[in-house]
């Protein structure tokens, strides 16, 4: 309702799916990358699920890959918080609704010592009760609760330096994350119930942590910030994966914090020239990017007494699924913005991204608890590749109000590596290709020269070769991608706004 051809949901677990234009996530390797604080969320896992504080939030469309990277193939949400001021300030929100939803958010900034270094805190709890009703049990299905700290420390130093430091930890547990039927009669005769015999709570222990160094010189900007990613994901009990009253099949993962934890290390340093010098006829950014992600999984596919309503010649065991997966990329990138005119301006830009995988994966029978035989040794595979993503664009402004542009841009999302599931026919390590949008754009923007109605208008051409066309393997829910084919994204938008 905001964004034109924005669509997000999400299943129960609170990790979003997004898609801009039509290019749409569909693994853990995003197709829309979310920023928050100029932090990359880096994957499903990692980002934070949670609002609070917000200052704005921008909605960039069409492929940004030149200046983001990996995984900004349909766009960019670019989430920015409040940042403290020597101005105290603080405020407090309570929300309730039906379903038992709770909401209580407050914080505060301040400086302690003026001109030179404030604080500020947020920190906000939301609960419901759901609204699903598991009819075996008679109560409420999906009970959840999310809590989450904001903390920022913000230091000015002389000669234009500046120091932020900023943690954010998000609690979260879940009841409900999966409320599925697998009868699609009974979905619409009885909608919002369901009967499953295996009731586990998903944990989720997030945190995003960054340190910002600025530096606003007389002829360019510099930034250099290093943030460190973590989660810890599992379930604290096995979790119905036949989603019936049936024992046959569940989801077990609570091995410990060796396992199931995603962390990521990034670093950016990133130039550009300086805003302040409004008569420089060239604008450019220039920077090197790197990170590093260790993904170590365990989980056990858990068949129980009624397995044979699967066609399992056995019951009562388990299949142990794992997976240690590490990342490493290094990208470097340069953009540059050339007036020929008070008219006309032109833009172009290149980025090139190095990176390289690996991942072991080994598998495990299990017919007693701690019991385990080893049916698969340890396998290993690694994979590389470089991409290109390049910019160029033309923009004319008529008047001082209006703009008329024509852009083409390049994004990719990030190859892999396939994971071991508990499906034998489905083999592990299999390399995927990365995907290539481009992307072509031609718009208009403007408004009155009050700025109190303001318009766009623009018409889209995507084009996404290598496409990694996913496939969901259950019961333990592993996907398996290979490339396949094309994908054609077309459309125009339109949007207009009036300050009454």
């Amino acid at each position: 309702g905001i964004a034109p051809n924005l669509y997000l949901s999400n299943s129960g677990d609170n990790r979003n799916v997004t898609s801009i234009r039509g290019i749409t996530t569909t693994s853990y390797e995003q197709a829309v990358v979310t920023y928050v604080d100029g932090v990359a969320q880096f994957n499903l896992d990692t980002y934070i699920p949670q609002l609070q504080n917000v200052d704005r939030i921008e909605i960039i469309r069409g492929a940004q890959g030149t200046l983001y990277g990996r995984n900004a193939m349909g766009g960019i949400i670019n989430i920015t918080t409040k940042k403290p001021t020597n101005t105290t300030s603080g405020y407090a929100d309570m929300q309730f609704g039906n379903f038992g939803q709770q909401r209580y958010s407050g914080g505060f900034n301040m400086p302690i010592v003026k001109n030179k270094i404030f604080l500020g805190v947020s920190v906000l709890h939301d609960k419901k009760d759901g609204y699903y009703t598991n009819t075996l049990f008679n109560k409420n299905y999906d009970k959840q609760q999310q809590t989450m700290f904001d903390v920022q420390l913000r230091y000015y130093l002389k000669n234009n330096w500046s120091i932020l430091a900023n943690h954010k930890q998000y609690l979260g547990k879940n009841n409900g994350a999966f409320p599925l039927v697998t009868d699609l009669t009974a979905l619409f005769d009885k909608p919002y119930t369901l009967e499953q015999n295996q009731l586990a709570e998903m944990r989720d222990n997030t945190s995003n942590s960054s340190l910002t160094i600025k530096h606003k010189g007389k002829s360019f900007d510099f930034t250099l910030q290093s943030s460190y990613q973590r989660n810890y994901r599992y379930y604290d009990k096995t979790l119905d994966a036949d989603f019936s009253p049936a024992d046959i099949v569940g989801i077990f993962n609570n091995y410990g914090t060796q396992f199931n934890t995603v962390g990521i290390l990034s670093n950016e340093l990133r130039l550009q020239s300086n805003s302040s010098n409004e008569n420089s006829k060239i604008e450019w950014t220039a920077g090197l990017f790197h990170f590093t992600q260790s993904n170590p999984g365990k989980q056990a596919t858990v068949f129980g007494n009624d397995a044979g309503l699967f066609g399992v010649p056995d019951v009562n065991f388990s299949i142990i699924s794992i997976n240690k997966s590490r990342n490493n990329g290094i990208a470097g990138y340069a953009n540059l913005g050339y007036k020929i005119s008070n008219k006309i301006t032109l833009t172009g830009g290149l980025r090139m991204d190095n990176e390289n995988r690996s991942m072991t994966v080994s598998s495990e029978y299990e017919k007693q608890p701690n019991n385990a035989i080893v049916t698969l040794e340890p396998q290993s595979a690694k994979t590389n590749y470089t991409a290109f993503s390049p910019k160029f664009g033309f923009q004319f402004q008529p008047k001082e109000n209006q703009l008329v542009y024509l852009t083409y841009a390049r994004g990719f999302r990030s190859g892999g590596l396939s994971s071991i599931g508990s499906d034998p026919s489905q083999l592990p390590l299999k390399a995927f290709l990365p995907e290539f949008s481009n992307m072509f754009e031609l718009g208009t923007k403007g408004g009155n020269k009050k700025q109190t109605i303001r318009y766009s208008f623009s018409a889209f051409y995507n084009l996404v070769n290598n496409i990694q066309t996913p496939l969901l393997i259950l019961p333990d829910a592993v996907t398996v991608i290979q490339n396949a084919g094309k994908l054609r994204s077309f459309g125009i938008e339109f949007e207009m706004m009036a300050q009454i």
